[in-house]
């Protein structure tokens, strides 16, 4: 009888930029317009051919990280570090992004957690394979069956949201996030949209992106009081926490980070200091599902709770990243959404079954997801090679 080897070892990496894929409409943030894919593809070529699939969606405004910046890095610094290397268990990926990191440090690179997170991505994608468990096994226990999702709301004219949300069936989706801009009149007819949209029973956080001053902050949640607002997510610039605090403290409502948040010591920082009581997790932005794991630890051991968002332009590949933290992450109020549906034209966003996709997860090894059936097809590696 032939043994079968319980690790997996690294002997090629690539490294693919994902921009090609359009989405069905496009999605505007305070941020900008994004009508397509934008994101890093990381293969882990491993002996006996299996294959460990990551991906970093980096925001230059969020860690300081671009596509260019995550592919150099991944290429100059983490291949020399990976070629070779065997893992074998949760701790060998541990030690691993451990010693990505203090080689960041010691270089003096200070941007880096979204390219470390698409290696965290692809080595449990590798490990669940050899094993042939889920990647979530790797993080914790189950925690739960179904999926609190909250659905996102672009900013677009009136026209476009009545069109693209027309038939979404209310029971689908627990809460809204209705992003917000500066013009006040114009977040005033946005609230009332909705409200008529959906109606008054159906829970409602506002989306800032960091574009409010302070005294903006304070007139616009005036304003907006009549709507019944239950949190207000990054109402202010991500270095101001006392900012946050301040609002916080003045309208009794909860504070969602998010730009602020991207590591776990910005986590502890913000919830010391009384900032936010609502940690927006983004797999990409903290450095993948380890990360995010001890973040969602952090909050709950805090009495504080997490959202589990998308960067917009993420692939698959991140998606079923986020739903294997999902089932095992604590302290997770809601999910906003999958930018991966922006592009995938099999399904329509009100016929969605996420039990279904669960499921799926739940019987497949490492990810559950294969980008070289879908994403992968369209896209040309040349010159991505780096083993």
């Amino acid at each position: 009888m032939v043994a079968v080897k319980s690790t997996v070892k690294i002997i090629g990496i690539e490294v693919i930029p994902c921009c090609d894929a359009p989405f069905l409409f496009g999605f505007r943030s305070a941020h900008l317009l994004r009508l397509r894919a934008d994101s890093v593809i990381l293969v882990l070529r491993c002996e006996g051919g299996l294959a460990g699939y990551g991906e970093s969606a980096p925001r230059p405004y969020v860690t300081g990280e671009t596509n260019v910046s995550v592919r150099e890095l991944i290429r100059d610094r983490f291949t020399p570090l990976l070629i070779g290397r065997e893992i074998g268990k949760r701790e060998d990926v541990e030690k691993t992004l451990c010693h990505l990191e203090q080689t960041c440090r010691d270089k003096g690179i200070s941007s880096y957690r979204s390219a470390m997170g698409a290696v965290d991505i692809a080595l449990f994608d590798a490990l669940g394979k050899r094993h042939g468990v889920p990647v979530f096994r790797f993080l914790g226990p189950r925690l739960r069956r179904d999926l609190p999702w909250s659905l996102p709301v672009p900013l677009l004219p009136d026209e476009e949201i009545r069109r693209i949300y027309k038939g979404i069936r209310r029971r689908t989706f627990r809460s809204l996030k209705v992003l917000v801009g500066r013009d006040e009149e114009e977040n005033l007819k946005r609230l009332k949209l909705i409200r008529n949209l959906f109606g008054e029973e159906i829970e409602v956080r506002i989306e800032v992106n960091g574009h409010w001053t302070k005294d903006e902050a304070f007139s616009h949640l005036q304003i907006l009081k009549p709507f019944s607002i239950t949190a207000v997510e990054q109402p202010v610039a991500k270095g101001d926490i006392e900012g946050m605090k301040a609002i916080r403290e003045a309208f009794g409502i909860s504070v969602i980070a998010d730009e602020s948040l991207c590591s776990l010591e910005d986590a502890e920082e913000l919830l010391d200091r009384g900032a936010c009581n609502i940690l927006n997790i983004k797999i990409s932005k903290v450095g993948g599902l380890l990360a995010a794991y001890r973040i969602a630890g952090l909050a709950a051991a805090r009495g504080a709770s997490c959202l589990l968002g998308s960067h917009v332009g993420e692939t698959g590949i991140l998606t079923s990243a986020a739903l294997h933290f999902l089932i095992a992450a604590p302290a997770l109020s809601a999910v906003e959404g999958f930018s991966s549906l922006l592009f995938d034209k099999s399904r329509r966003i009100d016929d969605l079954d996420p039990a279904e996709r669960i499921g799926e997860i739940l019987a497949t090894p490492g990810l559950g997801f294969d980008p070289a059936e879908t994403i992968l097809q369209n896209l040309s590696p040349a010159g991505a090679k780096v083993e």
